[in-house]
């Protein structure tokens, strides 16, 4: 919302067949879509970590962060506190991303939204809970429809 300006972040768990598993949300306050990004892809790996999995297919909708993280390119100096964060990580299961284009993003992206707005902390849904907009997103994304982006 702004670069820099509100920023949050949000990702959806699933499993190998598809079905949901869970989904969070955290405000970033005022910050950069790099760090944005770097929080979600954090907070992630922290929640797979959490729950058990650690053989996870990561997906972003940011090129720069997916390139750092596969070694294409090196992380820029303001990522460093973040990107330790990740390193450290890593270490802990296998973790493999693959970029996506925006549109393919667009439940994980919703939730980013709503709560860079609200600026709330991170919170762990299961899909009952979440916001009723939110489940349509999610299941058009399920059926391998994506979303539209307004022009």
């Amino acid at each position: 919302m702004g670069n820099p300006g509100k920023s949050g972040g949000g990702g959806i768990g699933r499993d190998s067949f598809g079905a949901f598993l869970f989904a969070f949300s955290h405000g970033y306050g005022i910050g950069t879509n790099n760090r944005a990004e770097l929080g979600a892809l954090h907070d992630t790996m922290s929640t797979c970590i959490n729950r058990g999995y650690n053989q996870v297919f990561l997906e972003s909708d940011s090129k720069c962060v997916v390139d750092a993280f596969t070694g294409k390119s090196s992380p820029v100096w303001k990522w460093k506190y973040w990107w330790t964060r990740i390193k450290n990580l890593r270490t802990r299961g296998i973790f493999v991303i693959f970029h996506i284009p925006r549109e393919g993003n667009g439940p994980a992206d919703a939730l980013a939204k709503t709560t860079a707005l609200s600026q709330q902390h991170m919170s762990y849904l299961s899909f009952t809970e979440l916001p009723h907009s939110f489940k349509g997103l999610y299941n058009m994304d399920a059926l391998g429809l994506g979303s539209l982006k307004e022009i």
